[in-house]
Protein backbone atom coordinates (compact mmCIF):
# COMPACT_ATOMS: atom_id res chain seq x y z
CA UNK A 1 0.00 0.00 0.00
CA UNK A 2 1.57 3.33 -0.68
CA UNK A 3 0.12 7.02 -0.96
CA UNK A 4 1.00 8.47 -4.34
CA UNK A 5 1.94 12.50 -4.24
CA UNK A 6 2.53 13.10 -8.36
CA UNK A 7 4.75 11.63 -10.97
CA UNK A 8 8.22 11.81 -11.99
CA UNK A 9 8.73 12.61 -15.85
CA UNK A 10 11.92 12.23 -17.75
CA UNK A 11 12.96 12.38 -21.20
CA UNK A 12 14.15 8.94 -22.91
CA UNK A 13 13.80 8.38 -26.36
CA UNK A 14 15.33 5.54 -28.98
CA UNK A 15 16.63 7.61 -31.94
CA UNK A 16 17.49 4.42 -34.21
CA UNK A 17 18.94 0.76 -33.02
CA UNK A 18 21.04 1.63 -30.11
CA UNK A 19 21.18 5.29 -30.27
CA UNK A 20 19.29 7.01 -27.94
CA UNK A 21 19.03 10.33 -25.63
CA UNK A 22 18.48 9.97 -22.34
CA UNK A 23 17.78 11.94 -19.46
CA UNK A 24 16.45 9.13 -16.99
CA UNK A 25 19.12 8.26 -14.36
CA UNK A 26 19.30 4.71 -15.69
CA UNK A 27 19.66 5.41 -19.13
CA UNK A 28 21.28 8.98 -19.20
CA UNK A 29 23.40 9.90 -22.36
CA UNK A 30 26.49 12.56 -21.49
CA UNK A 31 26.13 16.30 -22.34
CA UNK A 32 22.38 16.14 -21.67
CA UNK A 33 22.27 19.68 -19.98
CA UNK A 34 19.53 21.37 -21.70
CA UNK A 35 16.69 18.86 -20.25
CA UNK A 36 15.60 18.44 -16.80
CA UNK A 37 13.32 15.92 -15.16
CA UNK A 38 9.63 17.19 -13.90
CA UNK A 39 7.78 16.16 -10.58
CA UNK A 40 3.93 16.21 -11.81
CA UNK A 41 2.08 16.78 -8.43
CA UNK A 42 -1.65 15.93 -7.47
CA UNK A 43 -3.34 18.36 -5.46
CA UNK A 44 -4.57 15.65 -3.15
CA UNK A 45 -2.46 12.42 -2.98
CA UNK A 46 -4.12 9.33 -3.79
CA UNK A 47 -3.56 6.08 -1.61
CA UNK A 48 -3.57 2.47 -3.25
CA UNK A 49 -3.89 -0.69 -2.15
CA UNK A 50 -1.57 -3.61 -2.83
CA UNK A 51 -3.08 -4.81 -6.47
CA UNK A 52 -4.32 -1.53 -7.73
CA UNK A 53 -4.84 -0.10 -10.59
CA UNK A 54 -3.51 3.90 -11.11
CA UNK A 55 -4.92 4.69 -14.58
CA UNK A 56 -3.89 8.50 -15.36
CA UNK A 57 -4.51 10.61 -18.32
CA UNK A 58 -2.20 13.42 -20.01
CA UNK A 59 -2.41 16.23 -22.23
CA UNK A 60 0.23 18.63 -23.63
CA UNK A 61 -1.63 22.14 -24.34
CA UNK A 62 -0.41 25.17 -25.70
CA UNK A 63 -1.70 28.80 -26.62
CA UNK A 64 -0.21 31.60 -28.56
CA UNK A 65 2.32 32.07 -25.30
CA UNK A 66 2.86 28.88 -23.52
CA UNK A 67 2.96 25.30 -23.45
CA UNK A 68 1.76 23.58 -20.72
CA UNK A 69 0.71 19.54 -19.73
CA UNK A 70 -2.72 18.86 -17.52
CA UNK A 71 -3.25 15.70 -16.06
CA UNK A 72 -6.05 13.51 -13.82
CA UNK A 73 -6.58 10.41 -12.39
CA UNK A 74 -9.30 7.81 -13.55
CA UNK A 75 -8.53 5.23 -11.61
CA UNK A 76 -8.78 4.34 -8.44
CA UNK A 77 -11.08 7.10 -8.11
CA UNK A 78 -11.13 10.23 -10.43
CA UNK A 79 -9.52 13.81 -9.52
CA UNK A 80 -9.81 16.85 -10.58
CA UNK A 81 -8.00 17.96 -13.96
CA UNK A 82 -4.27 19.37 -12.42
CA UNK A 83 -2.79 22.57 -13.60
CA UNK A 84 -5.81 23.39 -15.63
CA UNK A 85 -5.08 26.25 -18.55
CA UNK A 86 -1.34 26.14 -17.68
CA UNK A 87 -2.14 27.88 -14.29
CA UNK A 88 0.71 26.65 -11.89
CA UNK A 89 2.97 25.91 -14.46
CA UNK A 90 3.78 26.87 -17.97
CA UNK A 91 7.21 27.10 -20.50
CA UNK A 92 6.95 30.48 -22.45
CA UNK A 93 7.38 30.28 -26.04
Amino acid sequence: DTLVHGFAGYFDCVLYGDVRMSIHPDTYSKGMFSWFPMFFPLQVPVYLRKGQTLRSHWFRRHDDRKVWYEWAISEPAPTALQNPGGRSWAIGL
